[in-house]
């Protein structure tokens, strides 16, 4: 067995563990990275990046669609082999750009394609190498949960990374999950032609708190596929024609319906089991996750830090890069451990409307907080453009007059979060926001007359 000696060790080589492994490079320290693929990173291969293509793909459709309301006609056609085949191209264009980092790597000797375990506080198993490490992070990423009812239905089931590789179109889906995978593809595999049902639980809607808008939104959604917010399933059996379900829906009614092929978007589970944490002295919750300080990226009394999906502080792209980069600082000048400054958060949903959230949103009602916001049914700009639908939440500090986080169901929302994510970040009060130029006719207006709503209910002069 070969063993390999550095300073930090990086396991997973997704877009947190590439992060980590240049920033403890950069840093000075010697370090592996280890990984036994597929690789290319989750967003460029099963991710953000085909996903958002397939969605292209069926808004274009649904737009032509819609088109007639505004005098124009069109007959769509939906060539499912040529969507899919645009997909898969276009993904592995973005898949050959991360690729091409990989192949440095493994060209200069960082990367070690085998999976790895602990065997010790500081010491991996990765095939027929050892390493030992000063530090380690890791990077391993989480993956779809399959709940046990669907587990035994052989290739009826998929999951989003299965998705893409079709070669046409089912003729329907059921969706289990309403958080963002689900009714993002739910979404767009409706509007491709496929009959879907979107089954989800506790009454969520995708990472909405606020029950006024996940009730808006479900309606929104409603009049494309039928979306159940809370079922209870009684029973799954294989059909003919793929399978059977039979379920209780929120309103105590039991529906039977039948499918060719269920996607599971139930959830992701961080990859932590297959580490042997234990042999590491790491400890898992119920959750499956060790205890981490969500700005240091440390675990508790070790030399190891977790970065990304395997911590779940905030799973999302961006994020996992930014905390890549300071755990592998951290990882490289351990025990000297910077303690970052977190960006304020911003979620999108890429649905139609969009859905997005800005800053911290309380999960119940706080005194300190306002919140006012305002309805696109009227908006100038909406109208025009036949998306009036959806509303803005905005909430404020009661005391301090500033903006601190917003919820949006809402037409074009990834443009108008990150104008409100920047609004908090700079802590400005809502009366000089307000004062603050926004041009006719513009959705950006919506966004105006949610601030003014919000001035009034602080008790200040609009």
């Amino acid at each position: 067995m070969k063993t390999v000696k550095v300073d930090v060790a990086v396991v997973g080589a997704g877009t947190a563990g590439l992060a980590s492994r240049r920033s403890a490079q950069k840093a000075g320290a010697s370090s592996v990275i280890l990984d036994p693929g597929p690789l290319g990173t989750t967003c460029a291969r099963t991710g953000c990046m085909p996903s958002k293509l397939l969605i292209a793909a069926a808004d274009m459709a649904e737009a032509a669609r819609r088109s007639k309301k505004l005098g124009i006609c069109n007959r769509v056609s939906v060539r499912g082999r040529d969507v899919l085949g645009r997909v898969r191209r276009e993904r592995d264009r973005f898949v050959a750009f991360v690729m091409d980092e990989i192949r440095e790597l493994k060209k200069d000797g960082f990367l070690i394609e085998e999976k790895a375990e602990f065997t010790g506080s500081g010491a991996l198993r990765a095939g027929s190498h050892r390493v030992e490490a000063a530090s380690i992070v890791i990077a391993v990423g989480s993956g779809p949960v399959v709940p046990p009812a669907f587990r035994d239905l052989g290739h009826t089931v998929m999951t989003y990374e299965d998705l893409f590789e079709m070669k046409d179109f089912p003729e329907s889906v059921l969706v289990i999950g309403a958080g963002l995978v689900g009714l993002e593809l739910g979404q767009a595999l409706q509007r491709l032609g496929t009959r879907v049902r979107v089954l989800g639980v506790h009454g969520k809607v995708g990472f909405l708190e606020d029950a006024a808008l996940r009730e808006e939104a479900t309606k929104i959604f409603n009049r494309e596929f039928p979306l159940h917010t809370t079922h209870r399933l009684l029973e799954v059996r294989k059909h003919t024609a793929g399978v059977c379900v039979r379920f209780e829906d929120e309103r105590s009614d039991v529906r039977e319906d039948f499918f060719e092929r269920v996607l599971c978007a139930a959830g992701r589970k961080p990859r932590w089991q297959d580490l042997c944490p234990d042999k590491a002295g790491i400890s898992l919750n119920e959750e499956g996750l060790p205890e981490i300080c969500p700005r240091t990226f440390n675990i508790k009394n070790t030399r190891v830090f977790a970065v990304g999906d395997a911590n779940r502080i905030r799973p999302v792209l961006h994020e996992a890069s930014f905390e890549g980069h300071i755990a592998g600082q951290n990882a490289a000048r351990f025990p000297q451990l910077r303690a970052a400054h977190r960006k304020t958060p911003l979620n999108i949903l890429f649905t139609d409307p969009q859905i997005a959230s800005a800053g911290s949103v309380p999960e119940s009602a706080d005194p300190g907080i306002v919140t006012a916001g305002v309805s696109f049914a009227s908006q100038g700009r909406s109208r025009i453009m036949d998306e009036n639908r959806g509303q803005i939440l905005l909430y404020a500090d009661r005391v301090t007059k500033t903006l601190t986080a917003a919820e949006l169901v809402a037409p074009r929302a990834e443009h108008l979060a990150h104008e409100i994510a920047w609004m908090i970040e700079s802590h400005t009060r809502v009366e000089d926001l307000v004062s603050r130029p926004f041009y006719h006719p513009t959705f950006e207006e919506g966004l105006h007359t949610a601030l003014e709503n919000l001035l009034e209910a602080l008790g200040s002069d609009v």
